[in-house]
């Protein structure tokens, strides 16, 4: 999962201070930086987000 945080703080850094922190700017870095993450990683990435998601979720009640 590190990986991952790595690879968005990365896709939003040069957005915080260039776009002023333009929040759908920074917001769209993060989602492509997060999509590219999954079509390397899981194949199948859509279903292994939706499941860890909902794993953090019943972690939090």
């Amino acid at each position: 999962m590190s990986d991952l945080v790595t690879k968005v703080r990365e896709a939003v850094r040069p957005h915080l201070y260039s776009e002023g922190g333009n929040s759908e700017v920074v917001a769209r870095a993060a989602i492509k930086a997060v999509a590219e993450w999954l079509g390397e990683t899981h194949p199948s990435g859509t279903e292994w987000l939706r499941n860890r998601l909902l794993a953090q979720l019943e972690d939090k009640r």
